[in-house]
């Protein structure tokens, strides 16, 4: 089994840098949440940073879009080189 080789702390006043941390290539993501009780969010994706700065950007009032800010304490992910 491979592991998710790439572990990246998230601390929302810090987000442009984590974001910028974060390449813009395919990838398999674990967002782990701060609740020890929760489950972590498992995703793949054909670009990570795009990705994850919908689910862990700033939420947008009007939307319904799934938001995982105040969810999230970090990642792990491994990138990828193409689709499973």
């Amino acid at each position: 089994m491979l592991e998710l080789d790439c572990v990246l702390e998230f601390d929302p006043s810090r987000n442009e840098e984590f974001f910028l941390a974060l390449p813009p290539r395919p990838a398999v993501c674990l967002i782990e949440p701060k609740e020890a009780s929760a489950e972590p969010f498992f995703i793949r994706t054909q670009d990570l940073r795009r990705r994850l700065q919908r689910l862990l950007g700033f939420p947008d009032p009007a939307s319904k879009r799934l938001n995982l800010r105040d969810f999230s304490k970090g990642i792990r992910f491994r990138l990828t080189a193409s689709d499973f």
